[in-house]
């Protein structure tokens, strides 16, 4: 495949990525491919890594010193949300998705425009939404970016990404209805996010890992700038 992987992001790749992940998803729905394995990320299939972290995640808050009615708030937003998803989930349109579109993924040319996408081992079915959610968050908000790593530069690039997602794909009525409680979900329960929690439990540091949980909050209830 031509090109060289991106050093980090910059709102107009980004913006690329997004129309590219649109376009997939159109020609996935379009021209159907017969996988039989869901993604490992997809919420409510046969493996939901995501329910799995957030299982461990209070296993190892309930046996700790951390701030448990903090604990206690974040999983009932968390559960409230995902029972309202579940019985809404086979209504979302799903095909095949590339699995992984991860800033190691995206090769650019010399003029650090996209110009391939590698790495389709994880390729499998998921539900759009839940592809676009799940790579949007970590784009935006988690990948290495030229400007600063504040919150309000992430609002700014996940608004790019998702420029670039409905110039190719629009979403249905039902995704968007609930595309905040999806974005909600992943953001606040991204592995990398999770696993950064675990290793402050592990390191004795409970008031970062009270921070932390103060972050899962924050992303559970944030709204963002679609």
């Amino acid at each position: 495949m031509p090109g060289k992987e991106a050093d980090c992001l910059d709102p107009g790749l980004i913006r690329q990525a997004g129309e590219w992940l649109g376009a997939m998803h159109r020609l996935s729905a379009e021209d159907a491919i017969p996988f039989t394995s869901f993604s490992p990320w997809s919420m409510f299939g046969p493996t939901d890594d995501l329910a799995q972290d957030v299982c461990t995640l209070q296993k190892a808050v309930q046996a700790s010193e951390a701030n448990q009615s903090l604990w206690q708030e974040i999983y009932a937003l968390y559960e409230k949300k995902r029972a309202f998803l579940e019985i809404l989930w086979p209504d979302f349109p799903a095909e095949a998705v590339q699995g992984d579109f991860s800033l190691n993924n995206l090769l650019v040319d010399d003029d650090g425009s996209l110009c391939s996408i590698i790495d389709f081992h994880l390729a499998a079915n998921d539900v759009f939404l839940c592809h676009f959610a799940g790579e949007a968050a970590f784009l935006a908000y988690e990948a290495d970016r030229k400007n600063d790593d504040s919150e309000e530069t992430g609002d700014l690039y996940f608004g790019a990404f998702a420029a670039g997602y409905f110039k190719n794909r629009q979403l249905h009525d039902l995704e968007r209805d609930c595309l905040q409680d999806v974005l909600r979900i992943k953001r606040a329960f991204a592995c990398h996010q999770v696993d950064d929690v675990l290793d402050k439990f592990n390191a004795g540091e409970i008031s970062q890992v009270d921070m932390a949980l103060e972050k899962i909050r924050f992303c559970l209830t944030k709204t963002f700038p679609v």
